[in-house]
């Protein structure tokens, strides 16, 4: 048995992110100009497979103006009745098209569309979302 894990630690005085991903779905950043991508993350492997394993983890020093979104895989995983996947293309696409939403609003909409996209499907998985902005 293995457990997929992204942790993080954000210093909102400092403005900065440090975080470790162990075989989780990357998270998203977003830019003051509207570009999002995904984070680099190191590639660790799921908690569990190995006694002992080391992780590494990175640092965000500088998050001003940045959005993050963090989810579970019932979002990019979510399926239509055709079986396709909401994929993640459908998250950057989302997301660049939404840029002046809040973090709130995000959510929201995104729910919303994936709802949309499953088409009645019955979800395969949780989905859990949480999206932050900060502000220097």
């Amino acid at each position: 048995m293995f457990v997929i894990m992204f942790f993080c630690f954000l210093d909102l005085k400092r403005g900065w992110l440090e975080y470790c991903n162990a075989g989780h779905s990357p998270p998203v950043i977003g830019t003051a100009d509207g570009h999002f991508s995904f984070l680099e993350t190191e590639p660790n492997v799921p908690i569990g497979l190995w006694p002992d394993q080391d992780y590494e983890g990175t640092v965000i020093d500088n998050l001003a103006y940045h959005r993050i979104l963090l989810y579970t895989d019932g979002l990019n995983e979510a399926e239509n009745r055709q079986q396709e996947q909401y994929g993640e293309d459908c998250i950057i696409s989302f997301l660049t098209a939404r840029a002046s939403f809040n973090a709130h609003d995000i959510i929201e909409a995104l729910k919303a569309d994936v709802e949309n996209f499953r088409d009645g499907a019955e979800p395969s998985d949780d989905l859990t979302l949480f999206a932050f902005h900060y502000n220097d």
